[in-house]
């Protein structure tokens, strides 16, 4: 017995999904991603705006000296560190103040570490009280801008499958389970500002997964093993009906499996 596989329909958005599923040079691609993110955090103290371009308010220190906001001993500034890994990338700061500036804090009561009194000066002269009570406007400092995402962008072309074959094929009460394995060649591209950490069209191979699978009898299914292994995309929960919509753990949304359809259940890199 000999079996064929054909795949028809938008060929071209899967090969791009599969190839974007693929683990081409994590670390340094998330490396210079986090570099950039936290060159970009670093310059929203000089422009003292925040990532979706709305102006910080002034503090007082800053609006009587005619220095920049968030900077006056630049500790906050000078935090900002960032990490990467071959999963992520990441930009944060360890200082214990650094939340109340990034979202604000109302009726934050203030005392002095040392001493019974606070001493601090406001446009009406020096001010000697136990407590404080003051509203901390927000002037968020971490985040991804418009301009972030721009400068940050990553090609795919050049796409070839070279070598698909059925690599498993189960048949079980209610429905079929059929494993394709291809091999598939593309050109890389990311790019960014900086022109020197660049990758430049770099060529990858790969090889991916394609799960198909075809519900022949519900009632089989539901009698036995109540799903066919399909799990939340959000908390990989499993799902227990064939016509779910919604993950009964976190309310996700879930795409229902037709009946009778050969239907692609998953992708993974091999």
């Amino acid at each position: 017995m000999q079996i064929q596989v054909q795949i028809q329909g938008e060929t071209d958005a899967l090969l791009e999904k599969m190839a974007a599923l693929s683990h081409f040079r994590k670390y340094a691609v998330m490396k210079n991603v986090s570099e950039l993110l936290r060159s970009s955090t670093l310059d929203r103290f000089r422009s003292t705006q925040s990532p979706d371009g709305m102006k910080w308010a002034e503090s007082a220190r800053a609006e009587r000296t005619g220095g920049l906001t968030l900077t006056e001993t630049s500790i906050l500034k000078n935090s900002i560190h960032s990490i990467a890994s071959g999963t992520g990338a990441a930009v944060g700061t360890n200082t214990i103040y650094a939340a109340t500036h990034q979202f604000g804090a109302e009726d934050r009561t203030i005392r002095a570490k040392k001493g019974k009194y606070l001493r601090f000066q406001t446009g009406n002269g020096w001010v000697t009280v136990k407590k404080v009570v003051v509203n901390i406007p927000a002037r968020p400092f971490l985040g991804i801008s418009e301009e972030d995402q721009k400068e940050i962008r990553e090609e795919f072309d050049a796409i070839h499958v070279h070598q698909t074959e059925i690599s498993r094929y189960d048949k079980n009460p209610g429905k079929c389970r059929i494993r394709i394995q291809s091999s598939v060649e593309y050109l890389h591209t990311l790019r960014t500002p900086d022109k020197k950490k660049n990758v430049e069209r770099e060529k990858e191979q790969h090889r991916f997964n394609m799960e198909l699978v075809y519900i022949q009898d519900i009632t089989k299914i539901r009698d036995g093993e109540t799903a066919i292994g399909v799990s939340c995309p959000h908390c990989g929960a499993p799902i227990a009906g064939l016509g779910d919509r919604v993950c009964p753990y976190c309310g996700g949304a879930v795409e229902p499996v037709n009946v009778r359809v050969w239907e692609l259940h998953r992708i993974e890199e091999v």
